[in-house]
C-alpha cells in the first residue's frame, strides 16, 4: 500500500514538474535576473494554514523562504537561496506543491507594488 502512495506521490511531482518547466507563456526555465531568485505565486483559495505550512517545509528545507504573502488575495512571495537556479525553483515548486494542489497555483511576475496593490485592494 505504501509502495501504491509512493507512486502516485511520484507521478503527481512529475506531472507538476512537466507542467512547469513546458506550460504557458511564462515558463520558469525561461526566466533569468534577479526574477529567477523570486517565486510569485497567486494561489486559489488560500488559507493561513497552507501559508503556514508551505512556509515551515521551504524553512525545514532551508532552500527558500517565504518573504511577503496576502492571504486574502492569495498571494505567496518565495525568494530563492542565493544562487539557486532552475533546478531549485522547480523543486521549490513541488515543496509547496505538497501543500497545494497545481491546478491551484499561477505563477506570476508582478513586481512589489503591484502584489501589495493586489493585497490591499482586497482588505
Amino acid at each position: 500500500m505504501n509502495k501504491v502512495l509512493d507512486n502516485m506521490l511520484n507521478l503527481r511531482s512529475l506531472i507538476l514538474l512537466l507542467l512547469v518547466i513546458g506550460s504557458g507563456p511564462k515558463p520558469l526555465l525561461a526566466q533569468s535576473g534577479t526574477s529567477s531568485s523570486r517565486l510569485v505565486l497567486h494561489i486559489t483559495g488560500l488559507t493561513a494554514t497552507e501559508r503556514d505550512a508551505i512556509a515551515e517545509d521551504l524553512q525545514a528545507e532551508g532552500t527558500a523562504q517565504v518573504t511577503y504573502a496576502c492571504v486574502p488575495a492569495g498571494i505567496i512571495v518565495i525568494t530563492l537561496v542565493q544562487g539557486a537556479g532552475a533546478l531549485q525553483r522547480s523543486t521549490t515548486l513541488l515543496s509547496v506543491d505538497r501543500t497545494i494542489p497545481a491546478a491551484r497555483i499561477t505563477e506570476s511576475t508582478d513586481d512589489q507594488a503591484s502584489i501589495e496593490a493586489q493585497c490591499q485592494a482586497t482588505r
